[in-house]
C-alpha cells in the first residue's frame, strides 16, 4: 500500500496536547471509517507552524477525502507527497 506525507500549514496553535487531540478526533473517526486508509503518525514543527502526517492509502484523493472543512480550516493541506518508508534499522551495522 502506498504511503503519503501530508504537509499542513497550522493556523490554530493549541495550548495543550489534549486540546489538539480533541479537535482532531473527527479526522481520526473519518480515517477509521475510510476503506484502505490509515493515519500512521504525525509530527508538529512549532518553529515552522507545519504539521507532517504519515498516511497509508490507495491514493492521495482517498486520504484527502478524510479531511472535513473544519480540519482544513485549522490546518490546510499544502502538499501530499507519495513517499517510500526507509528505516535505518534495515541497514547492516558495521562492527
Amino acid at each position: 500500500m502506498p504511503r503519503y506525507l501530508v504537509t499542513h500549514e497550522v493556523r490554530r496553535v493549541y495550548e495543550s496536547q489534549e486540546a489538539w487531540v480533541g479537535d482532531w478526533e473527527g479526522l481520526k473517526r473519518r480515517s477509521l471509517a475510510a476503506v484502505g486508509v490509515t493515519w500512521l503518525s504525525s509530527w508538529y514543527s512549532a518553529e515552522g507552524q507545519r504539521l507532517y502526517c504519515e498516511w497509508e492509502g490507495p491514493d492521495a484523493q482517498a486520504i484527502r477525502a478524510c479531511f472535513g472543512d473544519e480540519t482544513l480550516e485549522m490546518a490546510p493541506i499544502t502538499r501530499i507527497d507519495e513517499v517510500v518508508a526507509f528505516d535505518p534499522a534495515w541497514l547492516a551495522s558495521e562492527s
